[in-house]
């Protein structure tokens, strides 16, 4: 009697294993959309967020030594770093709002055919790409 217990919780936590376990969605659905190209775009917008962060702390750290400086003179040095930095930051926002306005009209399109249980599975499998590509250093998008 002993055995035959045991043998059903083995058989019912194996069995909640493999039903109940982690599945690829991304592989188990055919979404409406390029899938590939999707995550691709989201990658480049975590690159470009990273980017704009990295812009934000040089402009941060400049304006800082140059604010902390007895004298108020500027370099030509320093105020061709400001300028490239400043070039730099609009370059990388317009190319963010271009790439995040084509972002959101993909999820529009895939979204308006969904069902609310789909479209949480939909966001399930676009975290769990991002995240197997290896672009999104843990962070939500």
């Amino acid at each position: 009697m002993g055995i035959s217990k045991k043998l059903i919780a083995l058989f019912t936590f194996c069995y909640c294993l493999t039903a109940c376990g982690p599945q690829n969605r991304q592989e188990n659905q055919n979404w409406p959309v390029n899938f590939e190209e999707l995550i691709t775009l989201h990658c480049r917008a975590i690159e470009l967020r990273e980017s704009r962060f990295e812009i934000a702390d040089s402009l941060r750290f400049l304006n800082d030594s140059l604010s902390n400086r007895a004298d108020t003179s500027f370099s030509s040095e320093t105020a061709g770093q400001l300028r490239k930095l400043y070039k730099r930051q609009a370059v990388v926002s317009a190319e963010g709002y271009a790439l995040a306005d084509t972002i959101r009209n993909r999820m529009t399109l895939v979204m308006s055919d969904l069902d609310p249980v789909q479209k949480r599975s939909f966001n399930d499998s676009v975290a769990v790409a991002v995240s197997r590509r290896g672009c999104d250093n843990g962070d939500q998008f």
